[in-house]
């Protein structure tokens, strides 16, 4: 099934499987908002199954003007290139993500509640005019107790993780790591060989477990890029694992 432009004004979408294609040219919406009353209306967009996809790379959700706009995916795959705000100051802005694919290029606006992550979340991105800059921008904080895999070959930037107490995996491509808010201790983090982790900031954090290339990491131990570990790390900073394995020494039997 397939559309050039789609508005949801106030109502509930919900997707339980096969193939949506949102858009058939270039930069074209899917808007999530009331243009008949700027503070009317709840929309809600669920995806439990199936693809809902773009078909071209300039296509964009906007988002403003309903009391709540909300997209919430259980499962399937969600294609998007942009999470926008059209009208700032407007309604609450909340995307859920308790399983499935999220697959997108470019951000998710500052203005969005703190995204929840309830479950395991993979984040793809697909480029074809944005070669060099690479890079999917969540600004909001993330929060919850699920699971965050980064899979593909591009990065995934992830500001404010504080209020995140799940695990990451990065089996493709790279994670960032960005400020302060970078890293939650309760959290664990898997990367795989060939994928990187940027830790964007200075000293060190605490990571509740730390496996590298299907390798179990010392406990207690520093990780980074000037460290032990370093091809799977760039950036200024480092992470302690907090569990992990014994490291490996020499006993002296004195007699």
């Amino acid at each position: 099934f397939g559309l050039a432009y789609l508005e949801f004004g106030s109502c509930l979408f919900t997707m339980n499987g096969g193939t949506f294609v949102a858009n058939e040219a270039d930069n074209v919406r899917l808007n999530l908002h009331n243009n008949a009353n700027d503070n009317g209306g709840e929309v809600t967009v669920t995806i439990n199954g199936g693809s809902f996809v773009r078909s071209r790379e300039y296509a964009d959700t906007f988002f403003g003007g309903s009391k709540v706009e909300k997209i919430v995916l259980n499962g399937g795959s969600f294609e998007v290139y942009n999470f926008e705000v059209s009208r700032s100051g407007r309604g609450k802005r909340i995307l859920e993500l308790n399983g499935g694919t999220l697959i997108a290029s470019r951000a998710i606006a500052a203005s969005f509640e703190p995204i929840k992550v309830g479950g395991e979340v993979t984040f793809a991105q697909r480029y074809k005019y944005d070669a060099d800059n690479k890079q999917f921008k969540i600004e909001p904080a993330v929060s919850g107790t699920g699971k965050i895999i980064q899979s593909g070959t591009a990065c995934l930037w992830l500001n404010d993780v504080s209020g995140f107490a799940g695990d990451f995996a990065v089996t493709g491509g790279s994670l960032a790591f960005t400020g302060d808010t970078a890293f939650n201790a309760a959290s664990a983090l898997s990367v795989a060989k060939g994928a990187t982790v940027a830790l964007n900031y200075t000293g060190s954090k605490a990571v509740q477990a730390l496996t590298l290339g299907g390798k179990l990491a010392h406990k207690d131990c520093g990780y980074g890029a000037a460290a032990r570990g370093m091809s799977y790390f760039e950036g200024a900073g480092s992470l302690i694992p907090m569990t992990g394995s014994d490291i490996p020494g020499i006993i002296f039997l004195v007699r």
